[in-house]
């Protein structure tokens, strides 16, 4: 059985997949790489890439915020990818931070330049320091969409109407 930290390499290595095939859908990258590696299935990979590949922009933009002048855009797909796993981890799935940057750091040191572990620290580092923050914008995020959700499904009083030529 596959433990939490052999899942989150994983989940990295598929959302590092993501970036470079952003036209499939979260589904079809899962379902073809559980058959081509072979993989157990396990939620948290399967609803982490889900979730990450829909709140792809919001973690983008909290890890840019606090990336000293990086560009998102800029980054290396790798880094890019383990920031967006930690990122989640910490601020969606509430990982202690301490968890969540020790095994980014380590992810960067294994499939990264030898530069990308201190940065991914430093970047992490920052987010753990302004969680209460991002946590709170990530609920916000999440309200505006249910809310669309809401608005999108709800039938205006005229649709379906006769109209009264006069």
């Amino acid at each position: 059985r596959m433990n939490k930290r052999q899942a989150r390499e994983i989940l990295f290595t598929l959302v590092y997949e993501y970036e470079f095939n952003r036209e499939k859908s979260a589904a079809e990258i899962y379902d073809m790489a559980r058959e081509e590696r072979g993989f157990d299935s396990f939620r948290y990979i399967k609803k982490g890439l889900s979730d990450i590949v829909e709140k792809r922009d919001y973690l983008c933009g909290v890890i840019e915020k606090r990336s000293d002048g990086w560009k998102i855009s800029r980054m290396a797909p790798v880094t890019r990818s383990i920031l967006m796993v930690a990122v989640y981890d910490m601020a969606c799935k509430n990982l202690p931070c301490e968890i969540a940057i020790n095994e980014a750091v380590e992810l960067a040191k294994k499939y990264d330049e030898p530069a990308s572990a201190a940065f991914v620290n430093g970047v992490l580092n920052k987010v753990s320091r302004e969680l209460v923050e991002i946590r709170e914008e990530n609920a916000a995020q999440e309200l505006t969409e249910a809310q669309a959700d809401i608005d999108k499904d709800a039938v205006p009083e005229t649709a379906g109407g006769i109209e009264d030529d006069g």
